[in-house]
């Protein structure tokens, strides 16, 4: 999960099969204590891939 600016407060990373699956994941989320709504947006293709691994074995290497 992030924290982010602006309307969102944050934002996680989810892997839904289809649709259906999507909503009943954005149902479950909305289920949990303190939530009071939920947007989704669906990433159409990774245009930058995520470096994230490769900078924390960096960090445990040094």
């Amino acid at each position: 999960m992030l924290a982010t600016t602006g309307d969102a407060d944050l934002l996680a990373r989810v892997v839904a099969v289809d649709t259906a699956d999507l909503y009943r994941i954005t149902e479950l989320v909305l289920t949990a204590p303190g939530v009071e709504r939920a947007s989704t947006s669906i990433a159409l293709v990774e245009v930058v891939p995520m470096r994230l691994a490769p900078l924390l074995a960096q960090r445990a290497a040094g």
